[in-house]
């Protein structure tokens, strides 16, 4: 988790120039997003009844969200729309990780519904908000530095 929140702000540091997305996600994307998605959790299901529930952890988090998201993105938007996402999304990526932390502890001593919220409030105090103020204190940095047009 530590990893994936370095490298995301050193993905940040200088942002990139990345048009928003204007066109919109075709079915057939979609539905290979849901597939390749379903795949990857299959086989991480399948991992875990093996006997390895940390390589299944890291098979169905990375494949079934970044992956698929980041592919669906170039399809769809081209390559510079995900160019300029990957670093948001490694910051974003981090509260899963501090999600499943905290819930190992909560879910355990407060049961499902409160576990699950004091885990869910954990991580978006501990990593969503801190990503968000940091991305959005650079995109204002990157504005202030850029040259005004003549």
């Amino acid at each position: 988790m530590f990893v994936l929140i370095a490298l995301g702000i050193w993905m940040t540091w200088r942002p990139t120039d990345a048009p928003k997305g204007s066109r919109s996600v075709s079915h057939g994307v979609l539905l290979s997003r849901g597939i390749g998605a379903a795949i990857a959790i299959g086989i991480a299901v399948y991992l875990s009844g093996l006997g390895m529930p940390l390589i299944a952890g890291l098979a169905s988090v990375f494949p079934a969200i970044f992956l698929t998201t980041m592919v669906g993105l170039w399809v769809s938007q081209g390559p510079e729309v995900p160019t300029g996402a990957a670093g948001p999304m490694m910051l974003g990526g981090s509260s899963v990780g501090a999600y499943a932390l905290v819930a190992t502890w909560a879910l355990h001593e407060h049961g499902m519904i409160l576990g699950s919220i004091i885990s869910w409030t954990v991580a978006v105090l501990s990593t969503s908000l801190p990503a968000f103020l940091w991305l959005r204190y650079k995109s204002s940095s990157k504005l202030e530095t850029s040259p005004t047009p003549p």
